[in-house]
């Protein structure tokens, strides 16, 4: 079976129409035919890994992701599951609904930090297992924030920074993404905030790399995507919801690119709007 193919079959499972013409494709041209046109497809339609990082970064059209050029990642997320069953959560009236308000501030404070160091960000949803309650997880955000024109030292240093500032104690970055190919493989370094040194180096960043690392740091089980979803309890916090920021330098990006669709054409006016609202941008500073 070519690599072609069988990268297409594992990753495209979710699709049995396409997996069942694949085959067709194979037995009709033959296996060095079939090859080439999976080459093809999975160049044409940016088919990536199921476990790809960019699968929770959010690499559509005008995405800040999108935007980016060679930039490193980092991960980071605020949150600490609430334990319900605490004494003052339990006796405080909606104690749990407001501790989820309260962390929900703190992302948005947070927020305004990576802001205030000229970063742009995506922000993705996270579920923490709660130890107490089987089947129940607590829903908050996680946030991807782009290293821009920074050197990945300069980057480094402001993450420790913004770890230090927020109680972090590890914080996991990406290596330069090169080149936006399906099948590139990103490395990653996580580092100990305290000291700066490095803690663990991995050569192919996956979702599981990263729900491994939030895991670590809180003690308890992280996912991006809970099995069998409509079986479990998920709570979250469904006021002050934030949105993705662009940085100046991507923001004049979108703006100079060209829509391919009515629907792109109404994203792209979308986001423009919202580049031009008074409290949009905060000025820069350092930490």
């Amino acid at each position: 079976m070519g690599k072609n193919f069988d990268y297409l079959m594992k990753n495209m499972t979710h699709n049995g129409n396409v997996a069942d013409w694949l085959w067709q494709i194979k037995i009709f041209f033959g296996e060095e035919q079939a090859e080439k046109f999976c080459e093809h497809f999975i160049s044409a339609h940016q088919i990536l890994r199921v476990n790809d990082i960019r699968n929770i970064i959010g690499n559509y059209n005008f995405s800040v992701y999108s935007c980016s050029e060679k930039e490193q990642i980092a991960f980071f997320s605020i949150y600490r599951p609430i334990n319900r069953e605490e004494h003052i959560i339990k006796n405080l009236e909606n104690g749990f609904e407001k501790a989820q308000k309260l962390y929900r501030n703190r992302d948005i404070e947070f927020s305004k930090s990576i802001k205030k160091l000229g970063y742009s960000y995506s922000t993705t949803y996270a579920n923490w297992k709660e130890k107490s309650n089987k089947d129940t997880y607590q829903k908050e955000y996680v946030f991807i924030i782009f290293s821009e024109k920074d050197n990945p030292e300069e980057f480094k240093n402001n993450m420790i920074k913004l770890a230090i500032k927020y109680n972090i104690k590890q914080i996991l970055i990406t290596d330069k993404i090169i080149d936006k190919t399906p099948k590139m493989i990103i490395g990653s370094k996580q580092y100990n905030v305290p000291n700066g040194e490095t803690i663990k180096e991995t050569k192919d960043t996956t979702i599981e790399t990263v729900e491994k690392y939030l895991s670590e740091i809180i003690g308890s089980k992280v996912l991006f995507k809970v099995p069998y979803e409509k079986n479990k309890t998920i709570i979250y916090y469904e006021n002050n919801k934030l949105s993705n920021y662009y940085s100046k330098n991507k923001q004049e990006k979108v703006k100079n690119m060209k829509p391919y669709s009515y629907n792109s054409t109404m994203v792209r006016n979308s986001l423009i709007n919202k580049f031009n609202r008074e409290n949009y941008n905060i000025p820069t500073s350092k930490i």
